[in-house]
């Protein structure tokens, strides 16, 4: 059961990433010059944070305003900042990379990341015959499924290699697959008749008015070396497709690291001779699975949230049905590099 503080923690989080996404549908609207008041969510998670406040007993001044002027002062200034109990401990984020900060002349990385761990209903609506599909396929066909998406978030439908990989695809699922989970190119992603990709997740980028590349999430550019010089483009077509927004949050994105901690094992494993390792074990009951010589099995979950503390309350235990000599989970950014120290050194 949740203690009063518990629920304070939960109620903030909530909140602040309700306001990201409102900053998030602001600042789209302004650049596509139709902003004409501002979203309800910024408006609702206003209201809720104010009110949270007046639940603390904070003084007048130290309230969440409900004025525009005064809003863009809080939105600039780091949430460790703020004049709310614990925003310091909740907001403190272990990557020099990012600053806990919503708005500086544009929505910030911290805010699109916090506003992506957040319940989303409507692109949440984009996986649910995956997760419908999930509970019909066996343990390879889900994992071909899975992988599949990931490594293929713009595809041409026509293309060998591709037609390749759905071989592997149950038949239940080629006969849908691209209706289920891709979408033509949007004519505001085409350009000169190409589609730009980004380097990172290889999704569709969209060119701003300034000519600037964005993707959907800035944590690409930010985590990839070089990021503009490495956009490739796509000649566009009516054979192009992309998967769908929610399947880009949901599975493509947390899949990269997913995919490059499971390969880097592999290699490991095979180097060494030690262990053999399996990609998303029981239908993803966990990412990954180490099976040792002697008969041990180890469970690895990678978690890539920009706040720790709010996956504290998405968070949900290992199996007890599975038997597993050791569980690592792991929420740190780019944390691949500490689990394979770790595999190396418990071994």
């Amino acid at each position: 059961m949740y203690t009063l503080e518990d629920n304070y923690d939960k109620n903030v989080l909530k909140t602040i990433s309700l306001l990201a996404r409102g900053i998030q549908d602001f600042d789209q609207q302004y650049k596509e010059e139709r902003l004409e008041n501002l979203p309800s969510l910024w408006k609702k998670a206003s209201a809720k944070l104010h009110l949270i406040g007046l639940e603390q007993g904070l003084k007048q001044n130290d309230l969440f305003p409900l004025t525009l002027d005064k809003q863009m002062e809080w939105l600039s200034t780091p949430l460790t900042a703020w004049p709310y109990p614990k925003f310091a401990e909740l907001f403190s984020l272990e990557d020099d990379f990012m600053e806990p900060i919503l708005y500086d002349f544009s929505v910030t990385e911290f805010c699109i990341a916090i506003a992506q761990e957040g319940q989303n209903p409507i692109l949440e609506q984009d996986t649910e015959e995956f997760v419908q599909l999930k509970t019909l396929l066996d343990d390879t066909g889900y994992r071909y499924l899975r992988k599949f998406l990931i490594d293929n978030p713009v595809v041409r439908v026509t293309d060998r290699k591709v037609l390749k990989q759905m071989k592997n695809l149950p038949n239940e699922v080629q006969s849908k697959l691209w209706d289920l989970f891709y979408e033509p190119i949007p004519l505001t992603y085409v350009s000169d008749k190409t589609v730009n990709v980004c380097p990172r997740c290889s999704w569709t980028l969209f060119k701003d008015l300034n000519g600037d590349y964005k993707c959907d999430t800035d944590k690409c550019k930010k985590l990839t070396r070089n990021w503009e010089e490495k956009v490739r483009s796509i000649e566009n077509g009516s054979n192009l497709l992309r998967v769908k927004r929610g399947i880009r949050r949901y599975i493509v994105d947390p899949g990269i690291i997913e995919m490059n901690l499971y390969k880097e094992l592999c290699k490991i494993g095979k180097d060494n001779g030690q262990f053999e390792v399996e990609l998303y074990p029981n239908k993803d009951e966990y990412d990954i699975s180490i099976k040792l010589k002697n008969g041990e099995t180890w469970m690895i979950d990678v978690k890539d949230w920009a706040v720790p503390q709010q996956l504290a309350f998405h968070i949900k235990p290992f199996s007890s049905t599975s038997e597993y000599a050791k569980a690592i989970f792991n929420s740190t950014k780019l944390s691949g590099r500490k689990i394979r120290r770790k595999i190396k050194s418990d071994l």
